[in-house]
């Protein structure tokens, strides 16, 4: 899962008028003030932004924090419009608007864990900010939308993290086969909650690799549902580990498959090693996959794409950013491809 959120606290907060900007979105993630007011305080924020230095840079975070927040907080208009275009059928976006007015627009917004009526599903969740973003990643931005002729497509969701995505095929296609696989237990057991009880699920709570065995699993102690959870360690994030054991995904990649999605923070040269050596993707139609430069590294991405093209595959990226990061190494960006 990416994440690229940036608080001005963090940047170090010197001046007089920056502390104010930074007053203002506080006032704006607090709820403070009625919905219309928003809007007043981000037409304020652009007008002071000749006056100060740093937000004369149009990706300033100060500004670009403020842009998203009313974008993604407070404008139903914007979100609503955002789903009436998306390329989700008219009897999905119907869910999605409802799902949407309920979880970001509730009177009371419990930040800890909680369960909440998602369409059909009662979805229990371990953090309130782990959910909103999934769902606004997943369900507003579509990212793992597919079309497929198949009434039962057959989907394995590798890094089904809680079982949003997992859910989200389920809307597309309700007679759909999935097989849901996470590797991290506590995370698996909000999985095994949310999506036990749906009709063709498999659930698998193991480390898709290229060996049988068991691997060290990298997450932050309590935070369960961490998008960034790995068996790559992040320096100054993960602090706490356990082992986990491993399978190959060549073994149950057996037959044909309409969608393999892949979101597992840098465990995805890995797999397709193993995909590779068991000419397991020769049974896929679609890949949709976050890939992880930061782990994977040159040599990787070579090695994914030269596997792709000679599987039979085309390809296409989108970028992970929402804004050019100059300062900072390239991480994560989605690939999809297709049989051509």
């Amino acid at each position: 899962m990416r994440t690229n959120a940036i608080s001005p606290i963090s940047l170090g907060v010197k001046s007089r008028t920056n502390r104010m900007v930074v007053a203002m979105e506080n006032i704006c993630l607090a709820n403070w003030l009625p919905m219309p007011q928003y809007k007043l305080l981000f037409v304020l924020c652009i007008i002071l932004s000749p006056f100060m230095p740093k937000l004369k840079d149009r990706q300033n975070p100060y500004l670009c924090t403020m842009k998203k927040y009313y974008a993604s907080r407070s404008s139903r208009i914007w979100a609503y419009r955002r789903i009436a275009d998306s390329p989700l059928p008219s009897v999905v976006k119907k869910k999605v608007k409802a799902i949407y007015t309920k979880l970001f627009f509730a009177k009371k917004i419990h930040t800890g864990e909680g369960v909440m009526q998602f369409g059909e599903v009662g979805l229990a969740y371990p953090n309130y900010n782990v959910l909103a973003y999934l769902f606004s990643e997943i369900f507003l931005d579509s990212i793992y939308f597919f079309e497929t002729k198949s009434q039962n497509p057959r989907i394995i969701d590798l890094g089904a993290n809680i079982g949003l995505t997992t859910i989200f095929f389920k809307m597309l296609y309700p007679a759909a086969e999935i097989t849901a696989i996470e590797a991290s237990p506590g995370t698996f057991s909000y999985l095994e909650k949310n999506t036990g009880d749906l009709d063709g699920i498999e659930l698998i709570n193991k480390a898709a690799s290229d060996k049988i065995g068991n691997v060290e699993f990298f997450s932050v102690r309590n935070e369960l549902g961490d998008g960034q959870n790995s068996v790559f360690r992040m320096d100054n994030y993960h602090n706490a580990s356990e082992q986990v054991p491993t399978f190959l995904l060549s073994e149950i990649i057996t037959e044909n498959l309409d969608l393999l999605k892949i979101d597992i923070e840098g465990g995805e040269l890995a797999v397709f090693r193993d995909l590779k050596a068991h000419n397991s993707l020769k049974y896929v139609d679609k890949i949709i996959m976050e890939y992880h430069h930061r782990q994977c590294g040159v040599e990787g991405l070579n090695f994914i794409l030269e596997t792709l093209e000679e599987s039979g595959f085309q390809y296409s990226f989108a970028d992970c950013q929402d804004a050019p990061a100059w300062d900072e190494p390239m991480n994560t960006m989605m690939i999809y491809a297709q049989k051509k």
